[in-house]
C-alpha cells in the first residue's frame, strides 16, 4: 500500500506545465553544447591517462577503458585509486582518489561508444542535462515558485563556467557526482515533508541514503551532503530548528542524529576506503606548505571563483600551474574583502531574506572540500569545483529577486524578462567558451590568449611529453614492433634493427626512447645520422633528462667534439633526474672532456 501511495503522490506532482518548463529546460541546455558530439578529445587529462613509466612521460592510453566494460575492469574500478584527471603529478599523488562510479560510467562509455570521443562528450551533456532537470525539482521542493525554480535551473543549466565541465570528458566526476548529489537533496526533501508514520517515508530516506552514497563513490568531494542536509533543516524549522523558540543543542543534535546516522556511518566508512590522503597529498608542493600561504591561497582562490561566476570571461579550458599565474597580495585582499562583505552582509538580512543565508552557506560549505586545492606557489582554480556550489548562490539570487517582484504583476513579469536576457546572454557565452575544448589546437589557443606563458609551458613541456594516440590494438600492435626491434638489436642485426626503430618512430615521433636507440645504432655506421638522433632524444625530453644528456656527450666525446661534449654534459649536470651512479657517470665523462680540451 504504501509503495502505491507513493506512486499515486508522484504522479500528482507532474502535470502538463511543469512537464513543459523541463522540456524547455532541456532544449536551453542543449543549444549552448550540442557541438560537444563532434569534438575529439583533448591532448592534456581527456585522454583517461596512464603514466608510461619506462620513457617519463604520460600516454593516453588506458588499457582498462579501452577494453570496456568487463567483470574484470569493474573489479579494478573499484580497486583502484588513480585520479586520470591528474597526470602531471604524478603516482604519489593520482593513486590517492577512490571514485569507482566514473570509472564505471568511462567502462560503459567504452563499451557502447566504441572509443568514439563524440560520445564519451555525449555522455556527459546528458548527465547535465539530468542534473539541471533534478534542480529544478529541488528548487521548486525548497520554494513551490515555478518561476523561481525555473530561472534558478535555467542558469545553473547554461552559465559559462559549466561548458568547462560539459565539454571535459576527465570531468566526468563533477557531472556523475552532481546528479546524484541532486538525487540525494531531492530525496531528501520528499522524506522531510512526510511525517513520521506516513507511506514512503521510509522508502524516501533509503533513496536518499543510496543517492548520497553513489554521489560520494563518484566525487569524495560529495561527502558534504550531511551539511546541507543540516541546513535545509534550519532554513525550514525542521528536526530541532524552531522557529519561535530558542533550540536546545541536547534535542537538537539527539533529532539531527536520528535522521543522520546513516549519511554518517557511510561517511566514515567512504573515508576509511579511500584513505585521508586523499585530501592531504593534494599539495603538489608540500614542501613548501606553511599555514600563512594556505591562508593565502584559500582567499586568493575564493576571490577567483567568484570572479568566474559574476564576470565569466576569462576562463582556462583546464587547470595547469602556469608559471605566470603565482598568487598575489591583491587576489588574497580581495577575496577576504569580498568573504567577510557579503558574509556581513548576508547574516545582516538573515531575518527578512533567509533565502540569501541559505544560498551564501550552501555556496560556502560545497567549497570546503577544495578550500585547501591552492597550491602555495601557483594558482590552481579548479572552476568544475563550483558545479554544486552554484546552485546555492543562483537560488537565493532569484529568491530575493522574484519575492521583490510579487508586490505586483508588472513587477513580477519585469523581473522574469530580466532572467531571461540574463539566461540568453550565459547560453551564448557557453557556446563560445565550450570550444576550449573542442580540440587540443582550441585549448592551446585560449590559452595563449590568456597567458602567452602557460601555453609556452603547455606546448613545449607537456606535449613531447605525450605519447601517441591510438585505440588498443594499435598499442598492443606498438609494442609487439617495439620488442622485435629489441630484439634485432640484440641479436646484432643492425641493419633490420634500424629499419624496424625507424618505422615504429613513424608512428610515435615524440618518443625519446626511439630516437636514442636510433642514435646508437648509427654511431658505429652513420656518425652524423647519430648525433642527429642524440640531439633529437635530449630535445624530445626538454633538456632534463640526464641518461639522454650523458650518452650524447660520450657520443660527441668519442667524435673528439669537445665543445659539444662539454655543452650536452653541462646539461646532463644541471638534470634534476640524476642518481647516484649518474653523478659518478659525469664526473668521469668530466675528467675525460678535460683531456680532450688539453
Amino acid at each position: 500500500m504504501s509503495q502505491n501511495g507513493l506512486k499515486l503522490s508522484l504522479v500528482k506532482k507532474v502535470n502538463p506545465i511543469t512537464l513543459l518548463l523541463l522540456a524547455l529546460l532541456v532544449v536551453l541546455g542543449t543549444l549552448p553544447f550540442a557541438k560537444i558530439g563532434g569534438f575529439d578529445f583533448v591532448a592534456y587529462m581527456d585522454r583517461v591517462t596512464i603514466e608510461d613509466a619506462d620513457a617519463g612521460r604520460f600516454r593516453y592510453i588506458n588499457d582498462h577503458v579501452q577494453e570496456g566494460l568487463t567483470p574484470e575492469n569493474a573489479a579494478w574500478a573499484f580497486s583502484t585509486m588513480q585520479f586520470s584527471p591528474e597526470p602531471l603529478l604524478g603516482d604519489i599523488y593520482r593513486r590517492f582518489s577512490w571514485h569507482p562510479l566514473t570509472w564505471l560510467s568511462l567502462l560503459a562509455d567504452s563499451t557502447f561508444w566504441k572509443m568514439d570521443p563524440g560520445g564519451f562528450h555525449l555522455t556527459n551533456l546528458g548527465l547535465h542535462l539530468m542534473s539541471t532537470v533534478l534542480c529544478y525539482l529541488v528548487a521548486m521542493r525548497l520554494t513551490r515558485s515555478k518561476f523561481v525554480a525555473f530561472c534558478t535551473a535555467a542558469l545553473f543549466c547554461v552559465h559559462p563556467l559549466q561548458s568547462n565541465v560539459v565539454g571535459w570528458v576527465s570531468a566526468r566526476p563533477a557531472l556523475l557526482g552532481g546528479f546524484f548529489f541532486f538525487l540525494s537533496m531531492l530525496m531528501y526533501l520528499r522524506f522531510g515533508d512526510i511525517q513520521r508514520g506516513q507511506p514512503g517515508r521510509k522508502l524516501y530516506f533509503l533513496l536518499s541514503v543510496l543517492a548520497c552514497l553513489c554521489a560520494v563513490l563518484s566525487k569524495t568531494s560529495n561527502l558534504i551532503l550531511p551539511l546541507l542536509f543540516v541546513l535545509t533543516d534550519w532554513r525550514f524549522h525542521r528536526k530541532g530548528f524552531d522557529r519561535d523558540k530558542v533550540f536546545k543543542l541536547g534535542e537538537l543534535l539527539k533529532r539531527q542524529l536520528a535522521d543522520k546516522w546513516a549519511y554518517l556511518a557511510m561517511s566514515v566508512a567512504i573515508v576509511v576506503v579511500a584513505s585521508p590522503f586523499r585530501f592531504i597529498h593534494r599539495q603538489p608542493m608540500a614542501e613548501d606548505f606553511n599555514y600563512g600561504n594556505f591562508f593565502t591561497g584559500v582567499f586568493s582562490h575564493f576571490g577567483s571563483y567568484l570572479e568566474h561566476i559574476v564576470y565569466p570571461v576569462n576562463l582556462l579550458p583546464l587547470y595547469l600551474p602556469f608559471p605566470a599565474a603565482k598568487l598575489g597580495y591583491l587576489h588574497f585582499a580581495i577575496g577576504l574583502l569580498c568573504f567577510f562583505v557579503i558574509s556581513g552582509t548576508v547574516w545582516s538580512m538573515r531575518r527578512t531574506k533567509p533565502q540569501l543565508v541559505f544560498g551564501w552557506i550552501w555556496f560556502l560549505i560545497c567549497l570546503l572540500p577544495v578550500a585547501g586545492i591552492g597550491n602555495v606557489r601557483f594558482s590552481f582554480t579548479i572552476d568544475y569545483e563550483l558545479y554544486a556550489a552554484l546552485f546555492g548562490l543562483f537560488f537565493s539570487v532569484t529568491s530575493i529577486a522574484f519575492r521583490w517582484g510579487a508586490s505586483s504583476t508588472s513587477k513580477s513579469w519585469g523581473v522574469f524578462a530580466v532572467f531571461v536576457i540574463l539566461i540568453a546572454a550565459c547560453g551564448i557565452g557557453s557556446f563560445v567558451k565550450v570550444g576550449g575544448w573542442k580540440d587540443t589546437a582550441s585549448q592551446i589557443a585560449q590559452i595563449r590568449a590568456r597567458s602567452k606563458i602557460g601555453a609556452d609551458f603547455y606546448e613545449q613541456w607537456l606535449l613531447p611529453r605525450q605519447g601517441a594516440v591510438g585505440n588498443l590494438a594499435e598499442v598492443k600492435e606498438q609494442k609487439e614492433l617495439l620488442q622485435k626491434a629489441v630484439d634485432l638489436k640484440s641479436s646484432g642485426n643492425t641493419a633490420e634493427a634500424i629499419t624496424a626503430f625507424l618505422a615504429l618512430r613513424e608512428k610515435d615521433p615524440k618518443d625519446p626512447r626511439l630516437a636514442h636507440v636510433l642514435g646508437q645504432l648509427y654511431e658505429a655506421t652513420d656518425p652524423e645520422k647519430a648525433a642527429q638522433y642524440f640531439t633529437f632524444a635530449c630535445d624530445l625530453t626538454d633538456n632534463n633528462d640526464a641518461t639522454y644528456l650523458h650518452d650524447a656527450a660520450l657520443f660527441f666525446l668519442n667524435q673528439r667534439n669537445a665543445a659539444k661534449a662539454t655543452e650536452f654534459y653541462n646539461l646532463a649536470n644541471g638534470a634534476s633526474n640524476k642518481t647516484p651512479e649518474m653523478q659518478k657517470l659525469l664526473e668521469t665523462l668530466e675528467r675525460e672532456i678535460m683531456n680532450l680540451s688539453q
